[in-house]
């Protein structure tokens, strides 16, 4: 169940054992606020600090993938359940279940689930989460 830990510390830049340390009780756990926007729900994993964010995402499936977007940053994701379609351009890339993406974001982009539901862990540098927390 942990082998997302090692792409989740390697897209933070920092050592599994820092993810799991815990240096006082006060500021270790973090208890995510779910919100829902159409077919997307989103947890935010860890505290804002400007540098980069961690967020669980869940993608309902919808009859056709949302038109491609363009932003300053650069993303990553891993898809902890599901498939999904990732268009990166022109191509169309199905993107499964413990397999892992990285794009700049200046790249037109857009992600659906195919078939059923898909749950992502996504990383985004400051400009990226700018983009998708207040689109």
């Amino acid at each position: 169940m942990t082998h997302w830990l090692v792409p989740l510390a390697a897209a933070l830049q920092v050592s599994v054992d820092d993810l799991l340390r815990a240096e006082d009780d006060d500021d270790v756990v973090i208890r995510p606020t779910q919100r829902t926007d159409g077919a997307r729900t989103t947890w935010a994993l860890n505290r804002v600090d400007g540098r980069t964010m961690a967020m669980k995402m869940r993608l309902e499936p919808v009859p056709e993938i949302s038109a491609p977007r363009v932003h300053p940053g650069f993303d990553w994701f891993l898809v902890i359940e599901g498939r999904v379609l990732l268009q990166l351009g022109d191509p169309r890339i199905e993107v499964t279940q413990g397999e892992a993406a990285e794009f700049s974001t200046m790249t037109p982009h857009a992600i659906s689930a195919i078939d059923d539901p898909a749950e992502l862990v996504m990383v985004f540098d400051r400009e990226g989460q700018r983009a998708h927390l207040h689109r």
